[in-house]
């Protein structure tokens, strides 16, 4: 995942998948820096996955389900 749009799709289809499971809040635990050989900057990387989390936060909505997704970054001090 070395674009926005695919990290704003994996982000989007993790929310929406937990919510499907029943899960009410999720947490995706990821590092930003792993995600920048195609361009992105950490900024834009964090960012892209937000706005996939909030539009799968936003379907799970109009499909009557309610789910709280947040991010957790783990930042590498030898990167």
């Amino acid at each position: 995942m070395q674009d926005a749009d695919s990290l704003r799709r994996v982000a989007r289809e993790f929310v929406v998948d937990m919510a499907t499971d029943g899960v009410i809040y999720a947490e995706a635990r990821w590092a930003p820096q792993q995600h920048l050989t195609g361009g992105l900057s950490a900024a834009e990387a964090v960012e892209a996955v937000q706005v996939g989390l909030v539009d799968g936060m936003e379907s799970a909505s109009l499909s009557g389900t309610t789910i709280i997704a947040r991010q957790i970054l783990c930042l590498m001090r030898h990167l």
